[in-house]
């Protein structure tokens, strides 16, 4: 049996009107595709669809040794990331990145601080917009607002 010498970048669709920090990843899956082309590794850049059964279906065909993922959002939506790894395990090809199971708990930032929380690890009190609070609010203002599952610090 011959191993495949084949490796697909994935990426998340780019909008033509996307803005330049979104359209880092195609920038990113060019790079990374010329690095493996000078290992002697054929690539294929691809976009990572929602359809599974197409995407399955593109993979197979491909059949790639292993998928470099560059997903960050599916839909849109950086909160479904996950589903690019969960498709990977699904197909059981090997893939760069972060596990599904780390980004489905890490990527909803009051998910992973009740994690947190829960483990024993310090964490600064929170709320969750729409959330009844548990215990009295006593961590006084100014207070930092933050999406539950985009990108900011």
């Amino acid at each position: 049996m011959t191993i495949s010498k084949t490796i697909a970048v994935v990426h998340n669709p780019i909008p033509e009107n996307a803005c330049e920090d979104e359209r880092d990843v195609l920038d990113q899956g060019e790079e990374i595709a010329e690095t493996l082309t000078g290992l002697a590794y054929q690539t294929h850049i691809m976009t990572f669809i929602s359809d599974p059964t197409a995407l399955k279906q593109a993979l197979t065909q491909m059949n790639p040794a292993c998928i470099f993922n560059l997903v960050e959002a599916v839909e849109g939506d950086s909160q479904l990331q996950f589903f690019a790894p969960a498709l990977y395990d699904h197909m059981r090809i090997p893939y760069t990145g972060a596990t599904t199971e780390s980004l489905f708990l890490t990527t909803h930032k009051v998910l992973a601080k009740r994690l947190m929380a829960l483990t024993g690890i310090p964490t600064a009190g929170w709320l969750a917009l729409g959330e009844t609070p548990r215990i009295p609010l006593d961590f006084p203002a100014p207070y930092i607002i933050k999406p539950i599952c985009e990108e900011a610090s």
